[in-house]
């Protein structure tokens, strides 16, 4: 018989099953409820264990119990109404922002990384069950200060990108226009990847859209002003200091906050959005 994890009980299955005996007959005492459950779900456990059970879903108000046996508390019943409404309003306020996850990396090659790995499970996904080719799957796009630098890559992570690239329509904006941030164009454009510099895209954080996900990057004040300091400076390839970059931009220790809302309705807007600036190109 299917089963469906209540509030409150987890993945007990005996808690689960006593759920349902109460929700078709009550009240019940604790030998009926072990006959009911040994009889009609075929569970293997002991009247002891069984007894246990009961006294913990006491102990959380799931139930009570009377002279007459066990029931389902009404003040439970009316917990788990409201845990429904809540999910119903969710899932009809299509707008409302749900947070999934937050992660802290420790350096922005890690963030780079990250987002690379995403990116492929995102590829895993770009087909339904049915076959079909989700849209919003297969574009992803970014939002960026500077352009994310290329230089750390080694033929591993071109050689997973180039896959990527492939399966995925890949849609770049850049807020700066440095010689940098030209030369980076260059570079991911001969993935296939279209870009456009110099548009005023975010402020001082960045964003990610990779299926119904959204990305925000937030960087912390000292590497904002290590990538601004650093790429200003570079008016040409030969200008770039390779190892001052490691050490003050790509590898250096630092905390990069990213936080990721789920909302399809939000992130189709900015994907849309993001590709209308490329109309006409």
């Amino acid at each position: 018989m299917p089963q469906q994890n209540t509030p409150a009980l987890g993945t007990n299955s005996t808690k689960q099953f006593i759920v349902e005996i109460l929700s078709d007959e009550w009240p019940l005492s604790a030998k009926a409820i072990y006959s009911k459950l040994a009889k009609k779900y075929q569970v293997s456990v002991t009247y002891q264990a069984v007894h246990k059970s009961l006294k913990e879903m006491s102990s959380q108000h799931v139930i009570d119990k009377d002279d007459k046996g066990y029931k389902l508390s009404m003040d439970w019943i009316k917990q788990i109404n409201e845990f429904g409404e809540k999910i119903k309003n969710d899932y009809e306020n299509p707008l409302k922002q749900k947070l999934a996850f937050e992660y802290c990396f420790n350096s922005l090659f890690e963030a780079y990384m990250f987002f690379l790995s995403e990116l492929e499970k995102n590829v895993k996904h770009i087909v339904d069950t049915e076959g079909a080719v989700r849209p919003e799957n297969n574009i992803a796009c970014f939002h960026g200060i500077h352009m994310w630098n290329c230089l750390p890559a080694r033929s591993e992570e071109e050689a997973r990108l180039k896959a990527v690239t492939d399966k995925t329509k890949i849609y770049v904006l850049d807020k700066s226009s440095y010689k940098f941030d030209e030369i980076m164009k260059k570079y991911w454009e001969s993935f296939g990847i279209k870009v456009k510099i110099g548009l005023y895209c975010t402020s001082n954080f960045e964003i990610v859209i990779i299926g119904d996900r959204m990305y925000y990057l937030h960087f912390p004040q000292e590497l904002l002003e290590n990538m601004e300091s650093t790429y200003s400076k570079i008016s040409d390839i030969s200008d770039l200091d390779i190892a001052k970059l490691y050490k003050n931009v790509i590898y250096k220790d630092c905390k990069i906050y990213v936080v990721v809302n789920k909302n399809k309705s939000v992130a189709d807007v900015v994907r849309n959005w993001t590709m209308k600036q490329f109309q006409g190109k």
